[in-house]
């Protein structure tokens, strides 16, 4: 598994902004949920699986040294590597704009700050138990439950 992170102002932005590609818009609220909600079950199975099985980065590797990741990533995967990969880093293909253009306007900055907070820490190799998460997310055994309940699905139930 890769599992990239993003800083949660770039991702609720663009959650907020969503319907600039056609798509509903997302209340802070919805946007920092569907943040830590992901990054929670990411960072979990990261830090429960550890480096062998789960790739660790944070987005803003890809941004100063798309050519370096990529590489990693292919050989993390045991996947021989492509010169054209790299040209996937050079263009956008679903965007709802640059996060940084415009802070939102609905943002409640305790609940960011402590979004941060977890960011840092993830960034940092912190134990995920030190990490102020909220209390209702779900523990490792079920997130990994669900996802292979989707690849399951996936893969017997192709297209539905």
């Amino acid at each position: 598994m890769v599992f990239m992170l993003r800083r949660p102002r770039d991702v609720i932005s663009s959650l907020m902004r969503f319907d600039a590609m056609g798509q509903q818009a997302q209340s802070f609220e919805e946007a920092a949920w569907n943040w830590e909600r992901l990054s929670h079950g990411a960072y979990q199975a990261y830090q429960k699986l550890g480096p062998d099985t789960v790739f660790f980065t944070d987005y803003e590797r890809l941004k100063s040294d798309p050519t370096t990741l990529i590489r990693e990533w292919w050989e993390f995967l045991e996947e021989p590597y492509f010169d054209k990969a790299i040209e996937t880093t050079a263009r956008r293909i679903n965007s709802s704009g640059e996060a940084e253009a415009a802070p939102p306007v609905e943002i409640d900055n305790t609940a960011l700050d402590r979004l941060n907070v977890i960011y840092v820490g993830m960034c940092a190799g912190k134990p995920f138990g030190s990490l102020p998460w909220r209390k209702e997310l779900a523990p490792f055994e079920a997130v990994r439950n669900d996802v292979v309940n989707r690849f399951t699905r996936v893969i017997t139930e192709p297209g539905a």
